[in-house]
This record gives structure tokens, sequence and C-alpha cells, in this order.
């Protein structure tokens, strides 16, 4: 069956955090598709995102876990319910267990009785949905015409092509155009329009993260990605909840590919060493290892501090002095041994490297003597 849909609400956002940071949900096939920080706008979660499993506190402001509750009741909603709380008053239990919640843990969580109670869950989610259609969560398309439907479907899959090439200017541009098109709408839509962003959004970059397999890193975990909606919280928190994370994964995924992209330029300098007496030119030396012509130029360049010719030339010229003062080779055989053919460049180049000729340097060393 398709991913299970966990919806959490709670008040206390180092509760939810915790029930984030402790679960078990990839392990267990669970995606948490929505987060609320009060009952009304947890129950519009729930209602516009249809989850198989809602985790829920009791007491919250401005609808409590028991009238939540209730109005589950009321919806027929077959979604399971797991009560946490930090109150062990006999009515919310009572009522927790007359909602068919599933079970009812008191705070602080233990991350071992979560899990327990977590997988007891998904087996029951998986058993009954095999005799059942499987429940798909619904488009944002409710209360929107088809013209306003296209222009944010645009702008969505435009922040997801964007954040794909790692363009963080495309991101903005899509993000402001959904933000006109939030406020293009009645205030009465706004908080189904809030919650069904967030949705996109998240499973956007929570896509990302996993096709990156950035999930190890803390700041790209589900425990720092989801966004809580809440009655004080407008389209702009968001927004910027989410820049923040995209403008760290862009960072961290550019900088991961100049890395791998980076070639080591020790083994080309290797390669020159011993090859100085051979007709070496930068394009053949690209093809040799599988790089641009152009990009090995620029790394002699960063790496070295001269360029590829340069760098070739300081070569052959202390080999060249080596052979004419060490080795006494003969000045005539020096051009050839060092991958001159043409023995005027090499003369040529030979006095502009050392500000002398090849026999002046020869006569000036044998005159120290």
């Amino acid at each position: 069956m398709k991913e299970i849909r966990v919806v959490i609400i709670d008040d206390e956002a180092w509760t939810r955090d915790t029930i984030k940071r402790i679960g078990k949900w990839r392990e267990l096939g669970c995606r948490i598709v929505g987060e609320a920080s009060d009952g009304l706008s947890g129950l519009e979660c729930i209602r516009q995102l249809d989850p198989h499993l809602i985790i829920t506190d009791m007491k919250m402001p401005g609808l409590d876990g028991v009238q939540m509750l209730r109005e589950l009741d009321e919806l027929q909603n077959p979604a399971k319910v797991v009560v946490v709380s930090g109150y062990s008053d006999f009515k919310y239990t009572r009522q927790a267990l007359a909602s068919h919640a599933v079970d009812y843990l008191l705070k602080p969580i233990q991350p071992e009785e979560f899990n327990k109670l977590l997988q007891g869950c998904v087996e029951t989610i998986r058993r009954e949905d095999r005799t059942q259609t499987i429940r798909s969560a619904p488009s944002i398309s409710q209360g929107v015409d088809g013209a306003w439907l296209k222009q944010y479907q645009e702008a969505r899959d435009a922040a997801r092509k964007s954040l794909d090439i790692l363009t963080e200017s495309g991101v903005e541009h899509a993000f402001q155009m959904m933000r006109e098109l939030f406020f293009a709408c009645d205030k009465e839509l706004h908080l189904h329009l809030l919650i069904k962003m967030n949705h996109d959004i998240h499973a956007m970059v929570e896509e990302k993260t996993i096709a990156w397999d950035e999930e190890t890193d803390p700041r790209f975990s589900p425990f720092q990605i989801s966004f809580a909606v809440g009655d004080q919280k407008t389209i702009d928190d968001m927004l910027e909840h989410y820049r923040g994370i995209i403008e760290e994964l862009v960072s961290l995924r550019v900088s991961e590919h100049q890395r791998k992209s980076r070639v080591d330029i020790r083994p080309v300098r290797n390669y020159i060493d011993d090859h100085y007496q051979d007709s070496i030119t930068l394009e053949e030396l690209a093809g040799t290892f599988s790089i641009s012509k152009e990009y090995l130029s620029s790394l002699f360049k960063r790496d070295n501090g001269c360029t590829f010719t340069e760098y070739v030339t300081r070569i052959r010229m202390e080999k060249a002095k080596e052979l004419i003062l060490e080795y006494q080779i003969p000045l005539k055989k020096v051009p050839e041994m060092v991958g001159y053919m043409d023995v005027p460049h090499f003369y040529k180049n030979f006095k502009r490297y050392f500000g002398i000729t090849p026999g002046a340097m020869k006569r000036l060393t044998e005159d120290n003597e």
C-alpha cells in the first residue's frame, strides 16, 4: 500500500519535535504530512490531508483534544488516533477511549514505547486497508477555480524544477507567485490553502533530502523540515521557514558537487613531470584525464599560480639547467632532451626564463670554478 500519512497536533513545539525526532517513520513506511499547533488548525489539517494516523495532545488552545475527538466522531473519520498528553485526568482518558483512540501516552514520551505503539498502528492500518480502497490525500483544488489552480500548479512545479537545478532565485520567484495567489483568495480559504501549500512544499523539500540522502544530516531530518500551521502562523512564516531550509540544502549540494567534480591536480603535475620531454599540449592532457581543456586550464591557474604553459616551461627549463650544469651535457643535445624540437625556441625561452643564454650560464659556472 501507499505510505501511511501522519498528522501531529500539539501546542508545545518541543513535544512535536520530540515525536518527529524519535519516531521510526521511514522504517515503518510513515510520512508526516501535516503538523499543527492548535486544535482548530489540527482539525483542518485532518479534513484537508485525510491522514491514516493522528497523534494529538488533549489540552490545547482554541479547540481542545476532547472537542476535536468529538468532531472526528461526528465526521466518522476512519483515522487511528494516538493521544499524547501530560494530563492524566480521567476525563481525557475516558474521552480518548470513547473516541476509539488506539492508545493514550503520558509525557514525557519514551522512544521504545512510542515506536512499539506506532508499529502496532501501522500493522492495523495496513491490515484494514487490504480490504478497502486506499485513500489518497485530496488536492488543493477545493474552493478555487481552474485558472487559479493552473497558476498554482505552475508555481509549484517551477519551485520543484528550480530546486532540482539548485537555483534559489527560481525557488524565490515561485514562492512569491504562491504568496500572491494565496492573497488573491478569500480569507475564509486561507487556512485551507496554508495547509495544502505547506503540504506541497514540505513534500518537495523532503523528496529532495531523501533523493540526495541528506536524512542523516540533522539539518534535513523530518524533525527540522516540517512546519506547524497554527492560528498565529502566516503564509510569510511558512515561506520563510522553507527558505531557510532550501538555502542550507542548496549550499550543501553545491559544495558537494564542487568537491566531487574537483580534479586532484597532483596526478596531472606528476604526468607532466614524467613526460616533459614529449610534445605535451593542453588538449592532449585534458583528454588523458577526461576533463575539459577549459577546466584543466583554470585548475592550473588556481592550484599552481601559473598557467599550464608556464608550468611546462618551468619544468623544462629547470631540467635543462640541471643537464647543463650537473651532467655537463653538450648544449646542442639539451633542447631535444627537454622536449624542444625547435632549437631557437628553446634558446629564446631559456633566456627569458633565466635572463641569460645556456652558453653564458655554462661559461659563468666554469669561470666561478
